[in-house]
């Protein structure tokens, strides 16, 4: 990943973005479950494994690690990109609608996305 400095491995980026998304979405989140505030960003939370925001990190990291600012705005290709996920079909939504894409989380958390993945690759 040509952005990671040498101390900044992929796994530690993963992770910091990991801690990065527990802080400034999760907190906020209607479906985490009861009590998981008290664990924290530092702890993996039990609904992880579900969400949709967890799910698409990596593969999103690894674009937004591929922007080259020099080509196109990093905010612009990051957004572009998560309308695109939401957008896809996934398990719970087989035909996406406009209203189901505006209430996807890639959707509602669009700022804060771009913003974490800034601050975690540093652009």
């Amino acid at each position: 990943m040509k952005h990671l400095t040498v101390l900044q491995s992929p796994t530690n980026c993963l992770e910091h973005a990991r801690y990065g998304l527990r802080a400034a979405v999760c907190s906020r989140c209607s479906a985490r479950p009861i009590n998981s505030e008290s664990l924290g960003a530092h702890v993996p939370w039990p609904c992880e494994s579900r969400c949709e925001l967890f799910k698409g990190l990596p593969g999103l990291l690894r674009i937004a690690n591929c922007v080259d600012p020099m080509v196109g705005s990093f905010q612009r290709i990051v957004e572009r990109h998560l309308d695109r996920l939401a957008e896809s079909p996934n398990e719970c939504v087989t035909t996406p609608t406009r209203s189901s894409v505006q209430a996807h989380p890639w959707i509602r958390h669009k700022k804060r996305i771009v913003l974490l993945l800034r601050n975690v690759l540093r652009m």
